[in-house]
């Protein structure tokens, strides 16, 4: 996945969540040829860390996580999963 193609996904995943959340949480060690090295994406504001297993919305593992200050626990499971739907939409095979 290109740089480009991830900003695509990540723009395609926070649409189709229709919710903007507080943080992205990159998983730096997934990608290859580049990385991520601005302070926000999107408009939203990036952490960097490192997660060995991120399984999500079909068994993939992705490579960012909407993360939230102020949404209740029981909403955030949905609101990712959306997120994922979106970004798998965009980015097909990552």
């Amino acid at each position: 996945m290109t740089k480009r193609e991830f900003i695509e996904a990540v723009s395609s995943g926070l649409r189709k969540m229709n919710y903007t959340p507080d943080y992205l949480l990159i998983i730096a060690e997934r990608f290859n040829d580049w990385e991520w090295d601005e302070d926000t994406l999107c408009g939203i504001q990036v952490i960097k860390s490192y997660i060995s297993v991120n399984s999500g919305h079909s068994g993939h593992d992705y490579p960012v996580i909407p993360c939230f200050v102020n949404v209740s626990e029981q909403d955030i499971f949905m609101l990712v999963n959306y997120f994922q739907q979106g970004f798998e939409d965009s980015a097909g095979s990552f």
